[in-house]
């Protein structure tokens, strides 16, 4: 489980860098520290639900004076 947060999280991070939304990557990369010094499947499932619950309030959104291709990279 570990191994495939850690790609969520990278494919996440590559979106959100794509689409100019830098200030949600620092979420995302507290989590991936977290999830790396996570040594057993507890803190890996603990920090995830972590995540998840701080997702809800992540907006993805195209900036408007960024207007970047999201998806065609």
């Amino acid at each position: 489980m570990k191994d495939e947060a850690k790609q969520v999280v990278e494919m996440m991070l590559t979106y959100l860098d794509r689409c100019g939304q830098n200030p949600e990557n620092e979420l995302l990369r507290a989590f991936s520290s977290q999830l790396t010094l996570s040594h057993t499947q507890e803190e890996v499932e603990t920090g995830v639900q972590d995540l998840l619950a701080s997702l809800e309030s992540l907006t993805l959104e195209k900036s408007v004076s960024n207007q970047k291709d999201c998806t065609n990279k």
